[in-house]
């Protein structure tokens, strides 16, 4: 599995930076099921990827809908 080839280098790649990565914290998933990060959830649908608040910063109104990119469009939930 990739996993196994990706982990140990990643690993590695951040000890050499004083970094380390958190068993606790950190799981694969396909890109199609999606995660979150940062307070939104990415996930790949129909070949686009899609970033949108993540469901506990909606629900909880933490999240504010601000860009200063002209070309960003923040879709609604």
């Amino acid at each position: 599995m990739l996993i196994n080839e990706i982990k140990p280098l990643l690993i590695t790649f951040l000890q050499k930076r004083g970094l380390t990565l958190s068993e606790e914290k950190t799981h694969v998933t396909h890109i199609n099921v999606g995660f979150d990060f940062l307070g939104f959830n990415l996930r790949k649908y129909k070949g686009k990827l899609l970033i949108k608040p993540s469901k506990n910063n909606v629900l909880n109104d933490s999240f504010v809908e601000t860009s200063n990119d002209p070309g960003v469009q923040i879709m609604p939930v």
